[in-house]
């Protein structure tokens, strides 16, 4: 912004060239003067040391002073003291001619004491010599901008704090299972051998002991079954998740696992079938842990199925990969919760308790740590129906 001519203290508005007495001139002062009070933005000229020289309507309903009052002070006097350091450096590079111009947010101290935020824009009128003859400063409120600002940095905290404490509260969580898993395993064992010590040396003859022993020892099954659960889950956070790499046939695989369940289901009288392509064909992975996913997803089927039900198994190869799938004849889940069915410690069901809750977030664990996919399907009162994919061998 260039201009020739000074502006007086009496804050008219000279142009350049023409006589101040001129009727045109006169005219075309009071035109610009309407054009400023009438801007939607605060406007103020003022000189090279910061005293007001000309200020509009919308500048003094920002800073919160009557035309006259602030006409009398300076730029300076208005400005949040924790701003003014870079406001008067600014200024001082704008009149050396190091900047035509400058923009700044800064804090302005209303006549109240409150502040308001505002986004200044500051350029330099000078004379035909380039010295600053006086300062053209344009500004516009955004306190609502600074405050929505402020909040979401408030709530971005907030955010931050919660995530950090729920991180260190599933770490807690995560150490004290493996701690917990691992301190019950060795008394557990303990009790395991001794008790089938007692059945081999002596068993017993009253068939009710025999039986409570039974009982016993399908109990310590159980437990242990739920120690290695926590002990996978301290293993899967803690990113010690190895798997053995390894030819593993599908045939013997899936009748191994499927062996494990038909006393189970012949006992509720549930249909247990399962059709896989026949031949020696392989999939890369460790079998001990195939064996875990196929074993979940077969004894939950068991589990929630009604007597006289089905279970279908089926396996076929798609190119590269095995895709095997468990289907059920059993109550179905509910849409809404299938999202969920993976999550650690989720039960659809939490009034029965039954297990852990984290059967199938170890089968995804694993079925992933394979470079595979696991997922569900399911219609209330139809059954459902896992599947699960995994790398097959390539072809010798």
């Amino acid at each position: 912004m260039e201009q020739t001519s000074d502006l007086p203290r009496s804050h008219s508005l000279p142009a350049s060239g023409v006589s101040p007495d001129a009727p045109i001139e006169r005219e075309n002062v009071r035109g610009l003067r309407a054009t400023i009070d009438l801007a939607p933005i605060g406007i103020a000229h003022f000189d090279p040391d910061g005293r007001f020289l000309l200020v509009n309507d919308r500048l003094c309903e920002i800073v919160g002073y009557a035309r006259e009052d602030l006409l009398t002070r300076t730029f300076q006097e208005i400005t949040f003291a924790g701003d003014l350091a870079a406001c008067t450096e600014l200024n001082s590079q704008l009149s050396v001619g190091n900047t035509p111009s400058y923009c700044q947010e800064k804090r302005f101290v209303r006549r109240d004491g409150s502040t308001v935020w505002s986004r200044v824009t500051v350029s330099a009128v000078r004379d035909a010599k380039g010295r600053v003859t006086f300062l053209v400063g344009i500004a516009e409120d955004i306190s609502h901008l600074k405050q929505a600002e402020i909040e979401r940095e408030r709530l971005l905290g907030l955010e931050r704090d919660a995530r950090a404490q729920a991180e260190r509260a599933t770490q807690l969580r995560d150490e004290m299972l493996a701690v917990v898993a691992h301190d019950l395993r060795n008394p557990l064992h303990t009790i395991a051998v001794g008790l089938e010590t007692m059945l081999k040396l002596q068993p017993p003859d009253d068939e009710r002991a025999a039986r409570q022993l039974v009982v016993m020892q399908r109990t310590l099954r159980s437990m242990n079954r739920m120690i290695l659960d926590l002990l996978d889950v301290a293993r899967i956070e803690g990113g010690n998740f190895a798997l053995a790499q390894e030819h593993v046939q599908v045939q013997p695989l899936l009748n191994e696992v499927l062996e494990l369940f038909e006393a189970p289901a012949r006992e509720r009288e549930i249909s247990l079938t399962c059709n896989a392509p026949q031949g020696a064909h392989c999939v890369i992975g460790e079998r001990d842990r195939l064996v875990q996913v196929l074993s979940n997803l077969i004894g939950n089927a068991v589990k929630f199925t009604p007597p006289c039900g089905q279970i279908s198994v089926r396996a076929r190869l798609l190119e590269e990969e095995l895709h095997v799938s468990v289907e059920d004849t059993g109550p179905g889940i509910a849409s809404e919760n299938l999202p969920q069915l993976f999550d650690r410690f989720w039960q659809a069901d939490r009034t029965g308790r039954v297990g852990t809750g984290l059967g199938l977030s170890i089968a995804k664990a694993i079925v992933e740590a394979h470079g595979g996919h696991i997922w569900a399907e399911s219609v209330l009162g139809r059954g459902t129906t896992f599947h699960f994919t995994v790398p097959c061998a390539p072809a010798s």
